[in-house]
């Protein structure tokens, strides 16, 4: 239980061999939402530019409030560029990352994931806490196991460099075994209590 007034992210992570068949699932608190997630908020609720921003792909940028598409994770299949995102990295996550250390890349090729489409639920309200759910799966049709060593959430939002612009706002280091064939779902829930 997370003190009243106070808001944390879970990351569970389950995989699945090439028959269905459960062979892994963890839950763990996630330890590390990252500056580019209260930069966005800070533009959003005081409706102003926040300088000194860095995107996903490394730009020096100045985020915009917008009314549109703001923390969207909503990827499309296929789409690696926002939404949950794995990678094979193990530097410690810090709170200036703006990108997974070694994104895995979409496809079926050598050390890819086919990416699916990554989902947001209903929020729910019980109990004096809030909480939101964001999904997304990987299948592995590159012939061989591959260890997944990062997950983070990149979202879309404004900025003076693109419209729409990606920024990671979460980065968790993890170990995570795919087996060929075998697919890894990961739910992040941002949880909020009052």
């Amino acid at each position: 239980m997370i003190p009243r007034g106070m808001i944390e992210a879970w990351l569970e992570v389950t995989i699945r061999n090439r028959n269905g068949r459960i062979i892994r699932h963890t839950k763990r608190r996630s330890h590390s939402f990252v500056s580019m997630f209260f930069a966005i908020m800070q533009a959003q609720t005081g409706q102003a530019n926040v300088a000194g921003c860095t995107d996903n792909a490394g730009n020096a940028v100045t985020v915009n409030p917008s009314s549109a598409a703001v923390y969207a994770v909503t990827a499309a299949s296929g789409s690696a560029t926002y939404g949950i995102q794995v990678g094979t990295g193990t530097i410690a996550p810090s709170p200036t990352d703006y990108k997974l250390s070694a994104l895995i890349a979409n496809g079926s090729g050598v050390g890819q994931l086919n990416y699916g489409a990554c989902t947001v639920g209903q929020f729910t309200v019980a109990a004096g806490a809030t909480t939101l759910a964001i999904t997304r799966t990987w299948t592995n049709g590159s012939g061989a196991s591959i260890t997944v060593t990062e997950v983070g959430i990149v979202c879309e939002a404004n900025s003076s460099h693109a419209s729409p612009d990606y920024f990671l706002i979460l980065h968790d280091l993890a170990t995570y075994q795919v087996p060929n064939g075998g697919n890894m779902t990961a739910v992040y829930t941002l949880k909020g209590t009052t």
